[in-house]
Parts: structure tokens; C-alpha cells; sequence
């Protein structure tokens, strides 16, 4: 615990019982409303769900569904605002490039006999504000 404390100073510059990180805790809540919210219009949809938060050391995958007969590797952006870019817009090359990892590695320890269904990856954006969700859309085939 000593560690932890030390490291909080001295990120923060501060005594760890002086740091407020509630700020944390109120960002994890608002990403699972709109994750929670992205799986809704998802099942509206029609898509099954196949896991949630899926992780390996490549990365993590938000959520996998079955479109039909194609895997659909999912990435949930939340945000309450656009003043950095649209949620959308965060799904940059970097973190797309993140995700075919995870989703290779994800199709590598399912699929073991090498027969690979059709794959898309989609990308759910969700604005919302207090934990309320004003708006949210879904861009099917977001990148290849």
C-alpha cells in the first residue's frame, strides 16, 4: 500500500489522502451507461451477443456480437462532449490497429479450426451528459 501511496504523490504532487478520484469513478460509470446503451441498439438491431469487455494482451474488446452470419468486434466510445472530437473520431489508426490485434487473438482461441466467419468492425458512439444519453448512433464497417 506504501507503494501505491508514493506513486499517487507523486503523480499528483500531493498526499495520496489528499487526491480526489472520484473523477475515475464517475468516467467508468458513464462508459458502462453507454456500453450498456450501445448493446440496446445493438440487440434492436438484431445482433446476438457473444461476450462483453473481452481482454487478452493485445487489448480488450468492448463487445462482440453476431450480425446475421458475420462476427461484429465492437468499440463503445462515450463522451459528454465534443470539444476533443467526436467520440466517433477517437477510433483513431492507433487504437484500430489495437483492436484487429485483440480481434485476431480473440478469433485465434474460438475459432481453432481455422475456419473463419465474415468479420466487421463497428463502431457505437454515445454522447451523454449526468449519465444521461442524449444521443448515440452505430457506424456499421467503421474500418477494415
Amino acid at each position: 500500500m506504501l507503494i501505491v501511496r508514493r506513486f499517487v504523490q507523486w503523480v499528483f504532487g500531493k498526499p495520496a489522502e489528499t487526491v480526489e478520484l472520484k473523477s475515475v469513478t464517475v468516467k467508468r460509470r458513464i462508459g458502462d451507461r453507454g456500453e450498456d446503451h450501445a448493446l440496446t441498439l445493438l440487440k434492436m438491431r438484431g445482433d446476438k451477443l457473444v461476450v462483453r469487455n473481452w481482454s487478452c494482451k493485445s487489448g480488450e474488446l468492448d463487445l462482440v456480437t453476431w450480425d446475421g452470419d458475420t462476427l461484429v468486434f465492437v468499440e463503445v466510445r462515450t463522451r459528454k462532449n465534443s470539444h476533443f472530437g467526436t467520440a466517433a473520431e477517437s477510433v483513431d489508426r492507433k487504437k484500430q490497429e489495437k483492436l484487429r490485434r485483440a480481434a485476431h487473438a480473440f478469433l485465434v482461441s474460438r475459432f481453432r479450426d481455422g475456419r473463419l466467419p465474415s468479420c466487421r468492425y463497428d463502431v457505437v458512439w454515445v454522447v451523454a451528459k449526468d449519465e444521461a444519453i442524449l444521443n448515440a448512433g452505430i457506424i456499421e464497417g467503421a474500418f477494415v
